[in-house]
């Protein structure tokens, strides 16, 4: 029997990945006669409740904790989630290096030159593994 599709995941206005929400399914939850309390003391498969949490657009990166989500579901979200945080920290640290750069100028004191070295290479070094996770996941 086939596998419910994983929901395509999209950043929220925060910056966190979510799953892409359905609103059909957010607006029979919303306007029906159930709610996730009623829904979790029913009987139905860890499949359909997890392809559920994915359509209410529940967060990547703690979908991987539900009890009910199977590994290879669970590896097919971490990478995209992995991905977007290290190119976060990338962001971060070009932020920082420019500020560095900005803040020193070339009156650097040879700490601040290793330092900023040593950033330079970290930037290098997260640029190329960014490259290989999107090489493997298609992305």
């Amino acid at each position: 029997m086939a596998r419910h599709p994983v929901q395509p995941l999209e950043k929220d206005d925060t910056g966190i990945l979510h799953f892409k929400k359905n609103a059909i399914v957010e607006y029979l939850l919303g306007a029906g006669p159930s709610d996730l309390h009623h829904l979790a003391v029913l009987s139905f498969s860890d499949e359909d409740r997890e392809q559920f949490a994915q359509l209410i657009g529940y967060g990547s990166s703690s979908f991987g904790d539900l009890s009910f989500v199977s590994d290879e579901t669970r590896e097919a979200v971490e990478l995209p989630s992995l991905l977007n945080g290290l190119k976060d920290l990338l962001e971060y640290a070009e932020v920082l290096e420019q500020n560095a750069e900005n803040e020193w100028g070339s009156n650097r004191t040879l700490d601040q030159m290793e330092e900023a070295g040593h950033l330079a290479k970290e930037i290098i070094t997260a640029r190329k593994l960014i490259a290989v996770m999107e090489n493997q996941s298609g992305g």
